[in-house]
């Protein structure tokens, strides 16, 4: 999964989402430099990543973009997932994907000076760009998968596989919906709780702002 999702699944508080949102760049241990909140954000981030990684329904998807992408391919499949998701947005959240986007985007810049360096840097170009929102229109991921190629400068432009999307728009997207309440019940088990509502309840809270 990649942002979005990673977002969304974070239901407890803003210091979950926040390191659900970082884990990528905190390796190892040094979660447990973080306060505890954000220390169990990144570790459901890991979580998360290892349940796709290993889903028999993602990877059913994941065969159908390996020939021309190769290892790139599970990084594609998170942006289609993604997008998805932005696509039924109305489905899963009482909230509009704007209103999320926006609470996203101010939790962020209250967090700020504890992101590290890189994800500082990256933050005005997802709040200029309107990452999130962006997610819902083919033309937006495109964009987001040109620039990931770019940026490791890679030979395989990630882009082109918007392509395939759109031939077999219809197959990814039953794919995502029989994927996606598997992972909603996975992150349940993990924390106890009703992901879904969780979310539905702390985003629409208006104490919470």
């Amino acid at each position: 999964m990649n942002f979005l999702a990673h977002l969304f699944l974070s239901s407890h508080s803003e210091e979950e989402m926040i390191g659900n949102f970082i884990a990528d760049r905190v390796k190892g241990k040094d979660h447990l430099n973080y306060p505890k909140k954000i220390s169990e954000g990144i570790l459901l981030h890991r979580q998360i990543d290892g349940f796709t990684d290993t889903n028999p329904t993602v990877m059913e998807a994941k065969v159908k973009l390996r020939p021309d992408y190769h290892k790139y391919s599970p990084v594609i499949m998170d942006v289609f997932m993604d997008h998805f998701l932005a696509v039924d947005f109305d489905r899963y959240s009482s909230v509009s994907l704007e209103y999320f986007a926006e609470k996203v985007f101010n939790t962020m810049e209250k967090y700020q000076s504890i992101l590290p360096d890189r994800i500082q840097r990256m933050i005005p170009y997802m709040v200029s760009q309107n990452w999130l929102v962006t997610y819902k229109d083919v033309e937006g991921i495109k964009r987001i998968l040109s620039a990931m190629s770019v940026r490791i400068k890679s030979s395989i432009r990630m882009e082109g596989s918007v392509n395939q999307l759109i031939a077999d728009y219809d197959f990814f997207h039953q794919n995502f919906r029989e994927f996606f309440p598997e992972l909603a019940i996975f992150v349940r088990a993990q924390n106890g709780n009703n992901v879904i509502e969780n979310h539905v309840f702390y985003w629409n809270n208006p104490k919470n702002y």
